[in-house]
């Protein structure tokens, strides 16, 4: 993304070129139209969903494992290992 920054930089052919910092997109719709910036957007709307999944699962099982197994149920096993 550095070098196609620094051409449009260098280009006269976009002196409209806004240089707010968001280059990723621009560059995205230059390279492959309208469907580079529909393809930046499902990469980050994945890349959040990926991440927030990443989140639930975590504090599953620090309430599973952490919580649950220690003070709410901790003889579960030897119990369950009893059978007469």
């Amino acid at each position: 993304m550095f070098f196609s920054l620094l051409t449009f930089y260098i280009s006269t052919k976009y002196p409209t070129f806004d240089r707010s910092g968001y280059i990723t997109p621009f560059i995205m719709n230059f390279l492959l139209g309208e469907t580079g910036g529909y393809l930046l957007l499902t990469m980050l709307i994945m890349s959040l969903m990926s991440s927030g999944s990443r989140e639930v699962m975590a504090i599953s099982s620090i309430l599973v494992y952490d919580i649950y197994k220690t003070y709410v149920n901790p003889f579960r096993l030897y119990r369950k290992r009893r059978i007469y």
